[in-house]
């Protein structure tokens, strides 16, 4: 659309994309992007977090592309701020159960399920606290896109001490 918007000399708001696309190598003088980018979303949390000492991660990831796009460039910042990834799986969207992926933290890289049902964030944060293992010291929970609907759907009790980055 930057490009079709480009030719006609026309305006875009780009309102719900994250990519890092629209304002790299897409970017363009009629070109507004109002919302955050995954670029944003991994340097927000990961770079902290790492700096506090987070410095091994594992990854559960939405397969798709603006999952895959914040696993890299959240893998691209914890590296460059001397972390490691230590693993990564990737689930269906939508999935609903979450049971059989590790929960090990910190690194949750997907997008909550706007579409009326529970999101995937808040399925697999909950699913992480209940097995116990996102409780342990060792392991943070990091919200890479957490809405505050999410945490109103899981509650304080389960959002405590997550890590996130608010796009707005």
């Amino acid at each position: 659309m930057q490009k079709i918007a480009k030719e006609k000399n026309k305006l875009i708001l780009v309102s719900g994309a994250a990519s890092t696309r629209i304002t790299n190598e897409g970017c363009n003088d009629i070109t507004v992007h109002w919302t955050y980018d995954t670029y944003a979303l991994a340097n927000g949390t990961a770079k902290v977090l790492v700096k506090q000492g987070g410095k091994s991660w594992f990854f559960l990831t939405v397969d798709y592309v603006f999952g895959h796009s914040l696993e890299k460039d959240a893998t691209d910042v914890i590296l460059a701020n001397g972390g490691t990834v230590v693993g990564s799986v990737r689930h269906p969207f939508p999935e609903t159960d979450f049971s059989p992926f590790p929960a090990e933290g910190p690194g949750l890289g997907r997008p909550g399920d706007r579409a009326g049902q529970l999101p995937a964030t808040t399925r697999s944060t909950r699913s992480s606290r209940q097995s116990g293992s996102a409780s342990r010291r060792s392991s943070r929970l990091a919200g890479l896109l957490v809405f505050i609907t999410d945490v109103h759907s899981l509650g304080l009790k389960m959002t405590q001490g997550m890590y996130l980055t608010e796009g707005f």
